[in-house]
Order: structure tokens, then sequence, then C-alpha cells
């Protein structure tokens, strides 16, 4: 009565569904919550009821117009009900469909009633959701992964860099960074939510174990090394294709000796995991830095070539192990611009000083960047006052069940956040990340 008197009036609830088939969800557990319906009447038009909620129609018509994997997106009106929320849960567990719920509260009513929400908890099996995790890890099925050189002025950064990456909420971050120990040492790790994914094995990549590949004249396996973390000793500062360096190349020996060419001290480490959701799907994450120097890309082309050979040898430990057909994903500043010989190496299998009838060479494992498949290289992701360009990528081995979905929006050279080059109070390094989600169907 009161509503009435101030001229308010209740909408019917609601609501509405973006889509593009159904079960039965009782063989999977689901029991209706009689406890939702207020109303007192006989169980079975309880049950009635509560199966004529707009959610649950909404639901079925998007599991009918929809193909498995694609994503369904329901926006209600105003609070969902229990019964509601547990049968998109065992949905979620039963057909792994990805439903993101968006709940739209009407503006009468209480905030109390979206803390209550928000604080709703429900168990099935050793399945734990909150109202909350419907709207954002439901979404099981996507993962993201972020890449970052750090090495820029860390130190003097470090907070505005551990605030960076916190925002990103990236599942997988591969960072390649500095550690202080006497000497400068650049290394690179793999940083994972242990929420998202359960570590299986992992190993380090030396390319200074190229060395041992000489006698031979082939490009072979190095010593296999389990870490998590990938260190390397360089007196020069490794950074991003610009001919500035402190060390010169005279000052670096005999270059013509192919052991003072090679020895470069870069390193490199990956790592296989289980994601945690409604597939059983493995991923290889793999992270380098690849050397600097411009008038050395045969050493690039060398260091890219061993580090396909030893994810390839890695990839198929993984699959033996684990029987398994793993995700390849590779992620680095390699110090090479787009279509270069090691882009095209890793992209297509040959460089650009042979022809494809030319390369006999097989690639171990067939990659592509992700930012070549969906809106293009970006125009760079290093930004100085010698050098701006495209020298970090994300690259992944395309399969029938994995896409990518999106990726991590990078300004323009018009944008402020990049005038006067990096680093700056915007971006605390003089990289930029990048970064991608991607879709596991399967």
């Amino acid at each position: 009565m009161a509503e009435k008197k101030k001229g308010l009036k209740k909408n019917p609830g609601f609501s509405w569904v973006e889509g593009n088939k159904g079960k039965e969800l009782k063989a999977h557990g689901y029991q209706p919550k009689l406890s939702s319906v207020p109303y007192d009447v006989a169980d079975e038009e309880k049950k009635i009821i509560l199966m004529t909620h707009s959610e649950k129609l909404a639901l079925a018509f998007g599991v009918l117009t929809t193909s498995a994997g694609c994503i369904i997106r329901i926006m209600k009106n105003m609070r969902i009900c229990e019964d509601c929320h547990v049968l998109c849960v065992v949905h979620l567990k039963s057909q792994g469909v990805r439903l993101f719920l968006i709940i739209m509260q009407v503006l009468t009513r209480k905030s109390s009633e979206a803390r209550s929400l928000n604080s709703n908890e429900t168990n099935f099996g050793n399945l734990v959701c909150t109202a909350e995790h419907l709207s954002w890890s439901i979404l099981c099925g996507n993962f993201s992964l972020v890449s970052y050189n750090i090495l820029a002025q860390v130190e003097e950064r470090s907070k505005a860099i551990v605030t960076v990456l916190k925002n990103f909420g990236a599942d997988f971050l591969c960072l390649r960074f500095h550690l202080q120990s006497g000497q400068k040492r650049d290394g690179c790790g793999i940083f994972y939510k242990d929420n998202s994914a359960e570590l299986l094995v992992e190993e380090r990549i030396e390319y200074n174990d190229l060395l041992n590949s000489l006698q031979d004249e082939n490009i072979s396996c190095g010593n296999k090394q389990n870490d998590i973390l990938a260190v390397e000793n360089e007196d020069a500062d490794p950074k991003n294709g610009s001919s500035s360096k402190k060390n010169t190349l005279e000052d670096r020996g005999d270059l013509n000796d192919p052991y003072v060419r090679l020895k470069r001290d870069c390193v490199g480490i990956m790592a296989a995991f289980r994601l945690k959701g409604p597939f059983v799907h493995v991923v290889i994450v793999a992270n380098t830095h690849l050397y600097w120097d411009p008038e050395l890309a045969d050493v690039k082309l060398a260091q890219a070539k061993y580090l396909l050979s030893r994810l390839d040898q890695f990839k198929t430990l993984v699959s033996g192990r684990y029987e398994c057909a793993p995700s390849v994903f590779l992620a680095g500043d390699f110090n090479s611009v787009p279509n270069d010989k090691v882009y095209q190496y890793l992209t297509w299998g040959y460089s650009s000083l042979e022809t494809l009838a030319e390369c006999t060479e097989e690639l171990p494992i067939p990659l592509c960047s992700v930012h070549a498949v969906t809106t293009g290289e970006p125009a760079f992701t290093n930004c100085t006052p010698d050098f701006t360009n495209t020298l970090d990528y994300i690259f992944f081995s395309p399969s029938d069940c994995l896409k990518p979905i999106s990726t991590l929006e990078l300004p323009n050279s018009e944008s402020p956040e990049v005038a006067g080059c990096l680093p700056n109070y915007y971006h605390p390094s003089d990289h930029l990340p990048i970064g991608a989600e991607f879709r596991i169907t399967r």
C-alpha cells in the first residue's frame, strides 16, 4: 500500500537471454529447492512453479539455441532464487556450458538483499559456488595469460609494477625480470593461480646448451633441469633491438668463434599445468627472453630453433606421462620484429632467407601469434627514445578445442599513455604488457 501511495509500481520479474541443447539435470543430482517457493501449496505444485522461473526458461532457450562452448549470458532484473542458483551450478558441472549471470538489482530493493545474495553459497558435491562466483568464476573453460617484460628500472618502480600485475587478474603471468645478487641477473618466471591450474612438471631452458651441439653441427636437446624459475647471468643490459648498448661487439671476443658467438647466457622456462574447470585439459606454458642484438640475428634464430626443439621434447614427455594432448603456449620477449627470421620460423617454420621449397626442416610445433589471428600484431610493445616496435608475442598451437576470444587492449602511438616513451606513470616498464583470453571447448 505504501508503494501505491508513492506512485511506485513493481515490475514483474523477468529474464532475457543472449544465445545463438537441454538434458535431464536430475540425473546429475539436481533436486528442486522447494523452500524457494513461499506459497502454502503442495510440493508437486511448488516444483511446477519453480520450473516456470524466467531464468530457467531463459537457460533452456539458450541451451537449445547454442552449440557446445558458446557463451550464454542471462540477465536478470531482480535477485535469483536459491533453486535457480543450484540448477545453474548443476548445469555447469554436467554440461560445461559457459553460463554468465548478471544480477541487476531493482532500485527499490533493499541493499541487504544484495548482500545476502552475494553471501549465499551452494554446495554440490565437490563444487562450491557462491552467487558472486556465478557472475565470474562460472566462466569455466576460459583462462587468461599475460606476458610482461619488467626489466627496465624494476627496483625504482616495483610498487607500481606489483599494482599493475594484480590488476591483470590473469590465470597465468609470464614475466621477464631482474634479480639482484651481486651482479645483474635476468630471469623468466611463470606465475599461476592455484585455483585455476595445477602444476604438473616444469623444465628450465639454458640456451648455452647450444654449445654442446656444435660438435655435431646440429641443434640438440641440452640437459634438463626442473625449476619454476630460470635465471641468466648477463652483464650487458638485454633490451629491445636497439643498437645502443654498454658493451660493443668488440668487447665480446671473437664473434667468428661459434663458441663465443652462441654463448649469450639467455634462458627460458616451460611448465605443464592441468586446468581446473569443466574440461580436463593440460596446457604447456613457456616463457623466454631471446638475445637482444640485431647484428646477431643468427644467434636469435638458433635460440628459437633450440627452444622449439626443447618444447617438442617436453610436449612428448607430458603427452606420454599424463596421457593427454596438451595445448602449447609460448610467451616472451623475442627481440624480433614481426616477419623477421625468428618470427617467420616460429610461425611458418622457415626464415626470410629461405624459400618454402628450400626449407627442409619440419617445424616441431606449429604455432601462430594470438594477435596475428585476432586483431593483427600491435604497432609496438616496446617504446623507448631509440627504438619503438613490436618485440613481445604470445604464440599458441592452434587446435579444434582451443580458441582465442580476446586480447588485452594496447594504447596506440597517439595515446597520452605512451607520450614521451616508456616507462612512465601509466606503464612502469619500457615494454607494454600483452595478454589474451582463451576458451577450451572440450
